[in-house]
């Protein structure tokens, strides 16, 4: 144990526009939690863009309680935005800051790149970062339910 920075990146690829996938992982304030569907069990939004507090109600396998993101920057044109832990709630981490991208690879087919940047604050390193890809394949399987049950 100790205090160690963990640096992950996931490549996602999806055979749907950017445009598609940019409406649901770019929807910052979804309220329906589907998107975290698997570790959260509700989110809250408080304000609109960069600035904009997205409370997360963790399941209780996954420490319980609640994190607070703050929106950092947002891109519409560029598909991107980035966050950072306003509250850490009851994950062990500190200096968090995530980034979301979508590029466009065709006009059907997509890249989603996401990445989170953290010091573990007295946690098992590797425990932390196989949670973190945990929950980033949860997003990847949530993500491709969404646009296989989505229009357009």
């Amino acid at each position: 144990m100790g205090d160690e920075r963990v640096d992950i990146m996931r490549v996602m690829e999806f055979d749907a526009s950017a445009e598609r996938v940019w409406s649901v992982v770019g929807d910052y304030g979804d309220t329906s939690g589907e998107f975290g569907r698997g570790f959260i069990t509700g989110v809250e939004v408080q304000g609109a863009g960069v600035g904009a507090l997205r409370t997360l109600h963790l399941l209780p396998e996954r420490g319980g309680g609640t994190v607070v993101e703050r929106q950092t920057a947002r891109d519409e044109r560029g598909m991107y935005y980035a966050y950072e832990l306003a509250d850490r709630g009851p994950m062990p981490v500190r200096d968090y800051y995530g980034t979301a991208q979508v590029i466009a690879v065709s006009a059907t087919a997509s890249r989603l790149v996401w990445t989170n940047r953290y010091v573990t604050d007295g946690a098992p390193v590797d425990a932390m970062r196989a949670q973190s890809l945990e929950t980033l394949d949860i997003l990847e399987r949530n993500l491709t339910r969404m646009l296989a049950t989505s229009t357009g």
